[in-house]
């Protein structure tokens, strides 16, 4: 009986064993399937396509303006969302912050949500809660 060794493992094995060049590329083609071109990069055209490192001291410019996980939330959500990351920083970090800012300057939050006009979000240590209070 005669086997049929399948085109994608042959052009596999191709690239794997090829060794050579590492600008080498293979064609992937199986019957009724898209064609596919594999390429190796080199080191070089990797870095190419990275962006420039910052420079130390100067601010990073973000590309498109940052969006909060809380735009467009009720304010209820969000006390109940808060309420929830609060609690995940005082079991990791075994302390309350002081602020909504700490949480932020700490990687929990990405930016601190905007309270309804005429109000704030607090912090309430000793129930572990936030809750939102009128200025």
């Amino acid at each position: 009986m005669k086997m049929k060794f399948p085109a994608a493992a042959a052009a596999a094995l191709a690239l794997v064993g090829c060794g050579g060049d590492s600008s080498e590329t293979a064609e992937l083609s199986v019957p009724g399937q898209p064609v596919y071109e594999v390429k190796a990069l080199s080191a070089a055209e990797i870095a190419a396509n990275e962006p420039p490192p910052p420079v130390p001291g100067e601010p990073v410019q973000p590309v498109a303006p940052v969006r909060s996980y809380f735009d467009g939330k009720e304010a209820s959500e969000v006390v109940s969302d808060l309420t929830a990351i609060l609690k995940s920083f005082h079991a990791e970090m075994q302390k309350v912050p002081a602020s909504l800012e700490e949480l932020v300057t700490l990687g929990f939050l990405d930016k601190a949500p905007v309270a309804p006009e005429g109000h704030a979000y607090v912090i309430v240590a000793e129930s572990l809660e936030v809750n939102l209070r009128r200025l």
